[in-house]
């Protein structure tokens, strides 16, 4: 961390709390941007489910299916990856031909479950006639469901922050 970001963090922890220590100030503060944000996104996804369900359905066709292991690294360290769900799919809305690749209107599905994602692309076969919802406003932004359980990576967030910011005033006033 920055030292001035530090210096900072101890001399607006010690005008609150009339001590200095910056590694409970930054836990509250990092606990209350990841509670916000985490808030931020089961809301956001809440309201496009909501607005997804009086979309216009068209017919479409699955045009490709693949299920792709994903690694990457961290800290140096090789990851065991996770599992992205790629489903594209062609739909006309009036007359122009769209393809979309979004499957879940909450966002596309990344899991480090195999069955999980073997679950998803197993409901659907290339050359399968499928409803896609498109957004009128906007008809290049379709999905093939209407799960929006990606809320649940934004509720997971909001309870981390919930904890972090909990643990850093507990800490501060014992």
């Amino acid at each position: 961390m920055d030292a001035t970001i530090v210096l900072w963090l101890n001399d607006a922890y010690r005008a609150v709390f009339g001590r200095a220590d910056h590694r409970d100030a930054t836990m509250i503060i990092f606990g209350v941007v990841a509670l916000v944000v985490g808030a931020g996104s089961v809301v956001w996804t809440a309201r496009r489910v909501r607005a997804a369900h009086g979309w216009p359905v068209t017919a479409g066709r699955i045009v490709e299916i693949r299920l792709d292991l994903v690694r990457g690294t961290f800290d140096g360290t090789p990851d065991v990856g996770h599992y992205q769900t790629r489903i594209r799919y062609e739909y006309r809305v009036g007359d122009a031909t769209l393809v979309g690749t979004r499957v879940r209107v909450g966002g596309d599905v990344h899991t480090s479950m195999k069955s999980r994602a073997e679950g998803i692309v197993g409901r659907y076969a290339v050359g399968d006639v499928v409803d896609v919802r498109f957004n009128p406003r906007r008809p290049h932004d379709a999905c093939l469901e209407l799960d929006g359980d990606a809320g649940l990576a934004g509720l997971a967030f909001a309870a981390l922050g919930l904890v972090l910011a909990v643990v850093g005033l507990a800490r501060t006033i014992a």
